[in-house]
C-alpha cells in the first residue's frame, strides 16, 4: 500500500516534468483523485479503529495537522527563501514566478485581497477557492468567477506552493470525516450518489471548466466516499476471508500494477456525458476494490510502510525542483533531466523523513499510543 502511494506521487512528479516521451502513468489527476480514495480508505480505518471514542476527536484533528502541517511549512518557507535569493541574483527565474506576481501586482491589491492571499499560503484552506477566484486589477478586490480568457493574473498563481489546493481539499474532507465514515454502507452509498448527482446536474448549470470537475469539494466527496466503502469491503474481508478473497490477494496488486503503468492505455471516450473519462471510471473502481486486499498484504511490512511515507513529501516537494530544470508540465525536457527530477525529489523527501517526519510522528504516536488498534494502522494514520 506503502509502495503504490509512492507510485502515485511520482506519477504527479512525472507529468509536472512533462513526461519522459509524453508518458508519464496516472498523470496527475487521476493519481491526486486515487490519493482522495486512499484517504477516505484510511480515515475509515482510523476514525473506526482508533479513534471510536468521540472525545478523542481533538486528538484526530490535532493528529491530522501533526501529520501535514509540519512538512508543508518546511518546504513553504524553503520556496520562499530560494524565490528571494534567486530574485535577487536573477537566477532561475521559474523558482521566482509567485514572488514576481507579488511584486508586480502588490501595489494594485487592497487590504482583503494582501490578507487572503497570505492566509491561503499560511493556513492552507482556501487554496482550492483560490482556483475559482479572478482579481480585478482595477478596484484590487477579487471576485468569484474562473477568468475564461485565461487573463493574468490567476489567482492561484500568487500560491508558493500551487498544488496544495489538494491539501485544502483533504483537510476539508477531514473536518467532516468523524461525521460521514462511521455511518452504514446505505449512507455512505446515498452520499456517493448526491455526490454525483449534484456533479452532473451542476454540470448542466455552466459549471464546466476542470476545476469544477476536478478541484470542487462537494463533487469529490464522491472519491472519498469510495474509500469508506473500500473499508466497508476490508470489514467484510476479514469477517468472511474464503479461498477466494486470498487468491485476490495476490490478483490485486497485480491488476494495481498492470493498470497504473499502462493506464495511458485505458480509453479515453467517455461513456457516460458530463462524467468521468471511462479510464479514470475504471481504474478508480480497479483501485477501490483492491485497496483492501493491498492494506491486508502490507500493513505489517515495515518496508513497505517507509516507502509509503516518502509520498507525502515527494508530492509536496518537487515543484521546488523541476523550475530548476524549466517550467513546470512543458515536455521541453530531457529525460535525463527529468530522472534527476526524480531521484532530487526523492533525496529531498528522504531528509524531510529523518529531519521533520520521524521526529514529529514519534511524538505523534506518543499521544495515542494506549489507544492503538489491533492492526497497527499508527504510522499509517
Amino acid at each position: 500500500m506503502g509502495i503504490f502511494r509512492t507510485i502515485l506521487a511520482l506519477a504527479v512528479v512525472l507529468y509536472h516534468s512533462g513526461g519522459i516521451f509524453g508518458y508519464d502513468m496516472t498523470g496527475g489527476r487521476a493519481s491526486v483523485e486515487c490519493f482522495y480514495i486512499i484517504s477516505g480508505f484510511y480515515m475509515s480505518v482510523i476514525l473506526n479503529e482508533k479513534y471510536r471514542n468521540g472525545n478523542l476527536l481533538y486528538a484526530f484533528y490535532s493528529n491530522r495537522l501533526l501529520r501535514l502541517m509540519p512538512v508543508y511549512y518546511s518546504l513553504l518557507a524553503l520556496k520562499i527563501i530560494l524565490s528571494f535569493v534567486f530574485y535577487l541574483y536573477k537566477l532561475f527565474p521559474y523558482q521566482t514566478y509567485t514572488l514576481q506576481y507579488f511584486i508586480n501586482f502588490y501595489e494594485k491589491m487592497n487590504m482583503s485581497t494582501i490578507l487572503f492571499l497570505i492566509a491561503s499560503n499560511l493556513l492552507v484552506f482556501g487554496q482550492d477557492i483560490c482556483l475559482f477566484l479572478g482579481f480585478d486589477i482595477q478596484s484590487g478586490n477579487l471576485y468569484f468567477g474562473i477568468n475564461k480568457d485565461r487573463a493574468i493574473p490567476l489567482v492561484w498563481f500568487f500560491n508558493f506552493l500551487p498544488h496544495a489546493w489538494t491539501l485544502s481539499i483533504e483537510l476539508c474532507f477531514y473536518l467532516i470525516a468523524p461525521l460521514i465514515v462511521r455511518r452504514r454502507t446505505v449512507i455512505l452509498i446515498m452520499l456517493l450518489l448526491l455526490s454525483l448527482s449534484v456533479r452532473i446536474y451542476c454540470y448542466f448549470l455552466g459549471f464546466r471548466s476542470i476545476w469544477w470537475t476536478y478541484a470542487f469539494f462537494p463533487f469529490e466527496m464522491a472519491l472519498f466516499i469510495t474509500g469508506s466503502l473500500s473499508y466497508k469491503l476490508y470489514r467484510y474481508i476479514l469477517l468472511n476471508n474464503t479461498y477466494n478473497f486470498k487468491s485476490f490477494q495476490i490478483i490485486a496488486p497485480i491488476l494495481i500494477a498492470v493498470t497504473t503503468f499502462l493506464y495511458p492505455l485505458l480509453p479515453k471516450t467517455r461513456s457516460i456525458r458530463y462524467f468521468f473519462d471511462d479510464n479514470q471510471l475504471i481504474y478508480y473502481c480497479i483501485v477501490a476494490i483492491s485497496i483492501p486486499f493491498l492494506f491486508i498484504l502490507s500493513k505489517n511490512i515495515k518496508f513497505d510502510r517507509l516507502i509509503g511515507e516518502l509520498s507525502y513529501p515527494i508530492y509536496l516537494s518537487h515543484l521546488i525542483i523541476i523550475p530548476f530544470f524549466g517550467a513546470p508540465t512543458v515536455s521541453d525536457k530531457s529525460w535525463t533531466d527529468i530522472l534527476l527530477i526524480i531521484i532530487l525529489s526523492i533525496f529531498l523527501s528522504i531528509a524531510i523523513l529523518k529531519i521533520i517526519i520521524f521526529p514529529i510522528e514519534k511524538y505523534r504516536q506518543a499521544r495515542i499510543f494506549h489507544y492503538k488498534s489491533p492492526y497497527d494502522i499508527a504510522s499509517k494514520s
